[in-house]
């Protein structure tokens, strides 16, 4: 589950 939340995050941060 935590690795669900990582890619959640840095497909956020990786926001262009």
């Amino acid at each position: 589950m935590l690795r669900s939340t990582r890619r959640l995050q840095e497909e956020k941060m990786n926001r262009k």
